[in-house]
């Protein structure tokens, strides 16, 4: 199984984490999840450093097998996530 990331938007891979196997650091995001039974599920966490000037940033990800599958409805997710600026600094001293 391989899972592919492209979030929509200006974005930097920060981290990723994928219990299930290993995953790239660039964009897009591919992960190879290894083998994944029926009704078991996998979550990997993503972060980025994002550089847009909108308040939201759409992310979609697509997974995938060599094998004959009959329920391919489950193999996308897509999530809109607000984008938080970060708080000021202030100076120390």
């Amino acid at each position: 199984m391989v899972l592919a990331d492209q979030p929509r938007g200006h974005a930097t891979v920060v981290s990723v984490d994928n219990p299930a196997g290993a995953c790239t650091t660039r964009l897009p995001i591919i992960c190879r999840l290894g083998t994944i039974r029926a009704g078991d599920t996998v979550t990997i966490t993503v972060r980025l450093a994002v550089d847009t000037t909108s308040s939201t940033l759409t992310n979609r990800a697509v997974a995938g097998t060599a094998t004959s599958e009959r329920t391919l409805t489950n193999n996308i997710s897509q999530a809109t996530i607000k984008v938080i600026a970060p708080a000021p600094t202030t100076g120390l001293g």
